[in-house]
């Protein structure tokens, strides 16, 4: 009896994986966005996530249901365990998710007209430095962000592997959801959290708007500026077909010339979307996975 169950289990292994090894589950309705720190909450957010999908779901002729994250480990937990089809992610996300979960961008967002943006490291106007190389001279700098949690992204994609970042490098990022009140610390000289403020890297639109500010007038100056990056991807995930990606890149790139899209990007605080710049994508990519500099 012993011998025929060997042999039984032989022949399974043989026939190679079950139907269902071979085939992982089909993908579902869910629209994952995710921007680490970005303001709201889920919650917060549900009224406008379920106006898009019932959008987006009249136009694709089935069900949309987009759920907003701010934090990427209940992102990370959402995504495996619900499989969605699509997502809009920050680039961030994007670059690190491209390999590990197979984001495939089909789209860019607009902010301003544009599917470009930098980041900027603002400093107080009466800082030493003048340049990168001077940051950090004597003890490390402590800058502050909302938006360079990933090691990785800061140094080498937002920094361009000019700075180096962490324990035995000249800078240390710190994370916050208040990039704000760590500029108005800054321009006080105080500290921020316990930890001091040598400067906060804001995105180009969180710096056009503290530009009109006149709190802000004359107290900040730029001492770095990132190279222009691709806005936030929308991505499809893997399993999903052509004619899917293709139905809701056009239905997103026609949003502006429809009125009750153009309400929903106004609420989105977005422009627009256009197709992809690959050429745009692949070298911030190829910047990303390039090893932390020494």
């Amino acid at each position: 009896m012993r011998h025929c169950t060997a042999v039984l289990a032989l022949v399974v292994a043989a026939a190679g994986p079950s139907r269902a090894q071979e085939e992982p589950a089909p993908r579902g309705p869910g629209l994952l966005i995710c921007t680490p720190n970005a303001p709201g909450s889920r919650r917060a957010a549900l009224p406008i996530m379920e106006r898009l999908g019932g959008y987006l779901g009249r136009k694709l002729g089935r069900d949309v249901r987009p759920v907003y994250f701010n934090e990427l480990g209940p992102a990370t937990a959402w995504l495996e365990d619900q499989r969605p089809a699509f997502g809009i992610l920050s680039l961030a996300v994007y670059l690190r998710w491209h390999t590990v979960h197979g984001a495939r961008a089909i789209a860019l967002s607009e902010r301003s007209g544009r599917d470009r943006e930098r980041y900027f490291l603002l400093v107080r106007k009466d800082h030493p430095a003048h340049g990168l190389d001077e940051l950090g001279q004597g003890k490390p700098a402590v800058l502050w962000s909302s938006h360079l949690d990933d090691r990785r992204f800061a140094a080498n994609v937002v920094f361009a592997r000019k700075l180096r970042i962490g324990p035995s490098g000249r800078v240390r990022l710190k994370s916050t959801r208040q990039p704000l009140r760590a500029l108005r610390r800054m321009k006080a000289g105080r500290p921020f959290e316990d930890e001091p403020v040598d400067g906060v890297v804001v995105d180009e639109t969180t710096w056009s708007g503290l530009q009109k500010l006149r709190s802000f007038q004359g107290a900040l100056r730029v001492l770095y500026a990132s190279p222009a990056l691709p806005t936030p991807p929308v991505v499809a995930f893997p399993g999903v077909g052509e004619e899917e990606r293709d139905r809701l890149r056009e239905a997103l790139v026609s949003m502006p010339k429809d009125p009750e899209g153009a309400r929903l990007l106004q609420t989105l605080q977005a422009t627009g979307f256009r197709p992809v710049d690959e050429a745009a994508l692949a070298e911030a990519l190829a910047a990303y996975e390039r090893g932390l500099p020494e």
